[in-house]
């Protein structure tokens, strides 16, 4: 049985400083972090050369798709009945992508085929709640001194909540340069 689903689809980088120009890109889905969705770019479409993968929710591309969505470094919001438009943001800038909505609700058809909106499951580390468990240690707490989960920290890319609870927020998560991967 199939558990990921893997789709190319064509963007086109909107720019004030360069021209305009349609590249593609691979969406992956996989039924193991079942809320998300990743967007990977290939090395010949980023500024330093290196792969750069951007994880964000699977609800968030496809409310996205109808009405304005993102409160964080994946915006998502309608541009016309065939295309939408995909901001994604980083402390160094922007980078404003469209792409044709039917090519994204396509990809979100394939992922519901291996997982149906609402029956996503977070994996549960057994090993970890037990030892917790048996410590007495509160499930919310974080093991750095028992501090919360922070809010508010690290501007929505993963570095406050865990990345799945990013996920299901609508923010995205840069996963990071990946050398050499595609």
């Amino acid at each position: 049985m199939d558990t990921s689903v893997r789709h190319t689809v064509e963007f086109t980088l909107i720019g004030d400083l360069f021209p305009t120009r349609s590249f593609h890109a691979a969406l992956r889905y996989d039924t193991a972090d079942a809320f998300a969705v990743r967007m990977v770019f290939p090395t010949s479409e980023t500024l330093d050369g290196t792969a750069s993968t951007w994880a964000f929710g699977r609800e968030l591309l496809a409310t996205g798709l109808d009405s304005p969505r993102g409160d964080g470094d994946v915006r998502i919001r309608p541009l016309s009945a065939q295309h939408c438009l995909i901001e994604l943001r980083v402390p160094e800038g922007s980078a404003l992508l469209t792409a044709r909505t039917a090519s994204l609700r396509a990809f979100l058809e394939a992922t519901y085929a291996l997982t149906a909106p609402g029956s996503e499951r977070l994996p549960v580390d057994w090993e970890t709640l037990l030892a917790d468990t048996a410590s007495g240690r509160d499930q919310g707490q974080d093991q750095d001194q028992g501090r919360g989960r922070g809010r508010g920290r690290g501007r929505g890319r993963g570095r406050g909540r865990g990345r799945d609870e990013e996920r299901r927020a609508g923010r995205g998560v840069r996963i990071g340069r990946q050398r050499g991967t595609s």
